[in-house]
């Protein structure tokens, strides 16, 4: 459909001799929305017949034409204005004869698909229920459908916590739900990110050596020893090692004890 503004202009009926662009029933339904948003609901028969003959097409105009004056049939209670008589008079040419509980097994098909938004699946039945005839009960039947179909545990549950509500508050509701299930995700993927990258981060900064860290925890499985008096209590680089001014009596040397002396002989010195 083209658009004016805001207002969406239904495609010519049957522009060239063929196959018209849509269905009778789609088509008809487009144009009378298309009258409501210009505000024609209070235009005259002829102007409302003027505007429908204009989007035909040239080749639905000539079509149009060539059909016979409709005949209300015997009983009715009232005569069709002009514009009413042209929409009867191609409906009997292009409505499509339609197996009612074909189309309703069509309807009841219909499941929501995962990744399909509430909104995208309500579209759906309402095209399908065009071919129910469920009349004034429409609205009923769609919501039920939602209702026992849509793909979403948490959906269907806070659907049936609700008792008998319309079409228009199921959509609230569930769409309110899928938003939260959204942000929900949203804020878990966030998290989920934001610690990988304090895991990563520590592993960035930890230590070169493992055992250093251990034993500066005072854990570890193989903590080190000060190699000046062999404690384990510190390391080497201690002010306060008892070894760290004293002579070694087998090398002779300063700063650490003879007992974790590595030479392998006195010293001749």
């Amino acid at each position: 459909m083209s658009q004016a503004g805001n207002i969406c202009v239904p495609p010519l009926f049957l522009d060239s001799p063929g196959k018209p662009c849509m269905k009778w029933k789609g088509w008809l339904r487009a144009f009378e929305n298309y009258i409501v948003s210009i505000d024609g609901k209070g235009y005259s028969p002829e102007r409302k017949k003027s505007l429908l003959f204009g989007l035909l097409g040239k080749a639905g105009q000539e079509v149009f034409d060539s059909l016979p004056v409709y005949v209300n049939p015997p009983g009715a209670t009232a005569p069709l204005n002009e514009y009413q008589e042209a929409v009867k008079r191609l409906e009997l040419q292009y409505a499509e004869e339609c197996n009612i509980m074909v189309g309703r097994h069509k309807f009841a098909l219909r499941k929501q698909e995962e990744g399909e938004t509430i909104e995208e699946y309500i579209a759906c039945p309402r095209v399908l229920a065009q071919d129910c005839e469920f009349a004034e009960m429409t609205d009923t039947y769609i919501r039920d459908q939602v209702v026992f179909y849509c793909h979403s545990k948490k959906v269907q549950e806070r659907l049936l916590s609700c008792r008998n509500p319309s079409l228009k508050e199921v959509m609230a509701i569930a769409k309110a739900v899928e938003r939260s299930m959204m942000s929900s995700k949203e804020l878990a993927s966030t998290s989920q990110a934001s610690n990988v990258f304090y895991v990563q981060d520590r592993h960035k900064h930890a230590p070169k050596n493992p055992d250093r860290a251990a034993s500066d925890r005072g854990g570890g499985r193989r903590p080190l020893a000060c190699f000046r008096c062999g404690s384990r209590d510190h390391l080497a680089d201690n002010r306060t090692c008892p070894a760290l001014y004293k002579s070694c009596s087998k090398c002779r040397k300063v700063g650490h004890f003879a007992a974790v002396c590595k030479a392998k002989k006195y010293s001749t010195a």
